[in-house]
């Protein structure tokens, strides 16, 4: 009898250790190590993220046609940097100032962070007010600043008919504009990549993250959670229901991967990604951004995906960005 019990433990062993090493040849999820880089302007640091090509679960299949982009098993084909912190007024400010004064046009000034009667609003809270061209051109003068700053030769991201876009309101540029093959500048975020970066965890503490690849100790925060709120109303989020009010980008949580600004409730604010709703229903440009805000007309918004396409002439003060950076290999 004694002998069949350490038989059958020894064959369940066995089977743990083959179903294990079968998960993981037959997908390329890893555990992602911590690996930063520090990045410096004359009057700015900013630090980014590496984190590596993957596939990981895309939540539920039940989507709405504006939210295209959900699939099954999201993939993020490259490997990237990405920023730790949505974008500073002080970072935004140090850039855009050299950029008008070299042949760069922006739509909006941008606004520093988001507080009703700007009481409290330092340099180091996120820009808000910031439209999606006036993002994507400030992602190429970064790519140009720091290459003047420091010597490197990043190749700017974002062309159109094979001329670097500088220009925000020339809007025939920005609504075809594309992304250089190969470019290693600094960018927007492709929604998978942000993803990634939201939704990954080491733990599983109220026990409702889906874990992939099976038994690796990687769990996936549910997708309708993807910016770290598990129940309540978006609209409650902060210190005072319905009010608008960012914090230093530093002094929100920061998630597994070392990340701020996509765990807890506290300075919440949406973040532009790259894509274009292909949609023919609207004349309009859409273009897609994720996290979800603390406004008061999002808590309509319970429990609703964190996932929405807003005109790209939108610089609301819920809206910021973070920028990421293409790992081109030799």
């Amino acid at each position: 009898m004694q002998c069949t019990m350490k038989t059958r433990l020894f064959l369940c062993l066995v089977i743990t250790s083959a179903l294990l090493l079968f998960y993981t040849a037959c997908d390329d999820t890893q555990p992602i190590p911590t690996i930063k880089e520090q990045l410096s302007l004359p009057q700015n640091n900013f630090v980014m993220i590496y984190l590596p090509a993957t596939r990981f679960p895309g939540g539920p299949s039940n989507v709405t046609a504006l939210q295209e982009y959900r699939k099954e098993m999201m993939s993020v084909d490259e490997d990237f940097w990405f920023a730790r912190t949505n974008t500073t007024y002080s970072l935004w400010m140090e850039v855009y100032s050299w950029a008008v004064a070299n042949r760069y046009t922006f739509n909006r000034p941008g606004r520093m962070g988001s507080e009703e009667d700007g009481v409290g609003m330092n340099d180091q809270h996120p820009v808000t007010v910031v439209d999606w061209p006036s993002a994507m051109v400030w992602c190429n003068a970064l790519t140009e600043y720091y290459n003047l700053c420091n010597g490197t030769a990043f190749i700017p991201v974002y062309e159109y008919n094979g001329v670097v876009v500088r220009d925000a309101s020339d809007r025939i540029a920005t609504d075809s504009v594309v992304m250089v093959k190969n470019a290693d500048g600094f960018r927007l975020p492709l929604g998978a990549e942000w993803e990634l970066a939201a939704r990954y965890s080491t733990t599983n503490p109220l026990n409702t993250y889906q874990e992939y690849p099976p038994l690796s100790g990687i769990y996936w925060i549910p997708f309708v959670q993807v910016s770290g709120e598990i129940e309540g109303s978006m609209g409650e989020m902060g210190s005072e229901k319905g009010r608008i009010k960012t914090v230093q980008v530093t002094d929100t949580e920061q998630n597994s991967l070392g990340f701020y600004g996509f765990a807890g409730k506290e300075g919440k604010l949406w973040q532009w990604c790259f894509e274009r709703l292909s949609s023919s229903e609207t004349r309009d440009t859409y273009r897609l951004k994720r996290g979800g805000s603390r406004g008061p007309r999002c808590s309509r918004h319970d429990n609703w995906p964190k996932t929405k396409w807003t005109k790209t002439c939108g610089g609301y003060n819920q809206i910021t960005f973070r920028v990421a950076r293409t790992v081109v290999k030799e």
